[in-house]
């Protein structure tokens, strides 16, 4: 019997043309329909609805289209799994945001391609292929799926162009013809209820030789990207001491690609990216949680 699928579509690159067959780096994403990209592609094993969610570049991403998605995906009735087209920009993003506001009931997968679909060599079938196989075979939770690998909340894009894009400490399995081969199951970690809005956090990027950064109005936290372990410059900590004492909390996140924070001051991210910390950071100050209860978030999801 066919497997009841959804697919909630946004555009990204998976849905892109490029000007000719033989462009893979230069083409205008978000220009096909789900419809579209599902036409050449063997359904027979699916029963498949689809939803447009928005036809964007997911450099565009943003709260609104995470609160159609989730809204969608608390509605969605009598399914087997969920699979989201998403641009590769932001996925980490994406996914990251899904996994701390839901708690699925079935499996979540997100997939995008790194080539337009017109393209000679175009991922983006392949990949869509694999997403309906895993969300169809795996525990529930929220996946990525990218070039065969399956990956959770600790995704990173790591390459601009490569097919093989997308890194984790530990790639949760594969796909291969059709068959999730996994190497661990998704675990159990609190949630935060998904908010009306997410208030202003803005990330500041230190570099050698920073005196003073600026901020713009209503801003509610802050994510400062410093080096190293979470190394924060001397010139900053007074400014920094100040904006948490007029309640605004301070996140410290890295700019190296691996390894984990441990600052001492304020709140260390662990090991989010400065963009997952960003997202956390926010969706802790819309819920209320004060200073403590931030620091266990992060220790929880870092």
């Amino acid at each position: 019997m066919p497997s009841k699928i959804l697919l909630l579509s946004t555009g990204g690159t998976i849905a892109g043309l490029a000007p000719n067959s033989g462009t893979s780096s230069i083409y205008t994403p978000a220009e096909l329909s789900a419809d579209s990209l599902l036409a050449t592609l063997p359904l027979s094993d699916y029963e498949l609805s689809v939803k447009e969610i928005a036809q964007i570049d997911s450099v565009d991403m943003d709260f609104g289209i995470w609160s159609k998605l989730t809204k969608a995906i608390e509605e969605a009735k009598d399914v087997e799994g969920i699979v989201i087209t998403h641009g590769t920009d932001s996925m980490e993003e994406s996914v990251f945001f899904l996994s701390v506001v839901l708690k699925p009931k079935v499996p979540i997968v997100l997939v995008g391609a790194m080539r337009p679909s017109n393209a000679i060599g175009s991922d983006g079938g392949k990949n869509l292929c694999n997403a309906l196989s895993l969300a169809t075979q795996a525990k529930s939770g929220v996946y990525v799926l990218n070039n065969d690998f399956v990956f959770d909340y600790s995704v990173r894009k790591s390459h601009t162009h490569n097919l093989n894009a997308f890194t984790s400490p530990a790639p949760m399995g594969y796909v291969l013809d059709g068959k999730y081969f996994a190497n661990y199951e998704p675990s159990a970690k609190p949630h935060l209820p998904m908010p009306q809005s997410l208030p202003k956090v803005e990330c500041v990027y230190t570099y050698a030789g920073i005196e003073d950064f600026a901020l713009s109005e209503g801003v509610q936290g802050v994510v400062l990207i410093g080096s190293g372990a979470g190394s924060i410059p001397s010139k900053l900590l007074g400014k920094l001491n100040e904006l948490e004492s007029s309640g605004i909390p301070i996140v410290i996140a890295t700019r190296v690609a691996e390894g984990r924070v441990v600052a001492e001051r304020f709140i260390p991210s662990f090991s989010l990216t400065p963009p997952k910390a960003r997202i956390l950071l926010a969706l802790c100050i819309a819920n209320g949680l004060n200073k403590e209860e931030m620091k266990r978030m992060f220790e929880v999801w870092g």
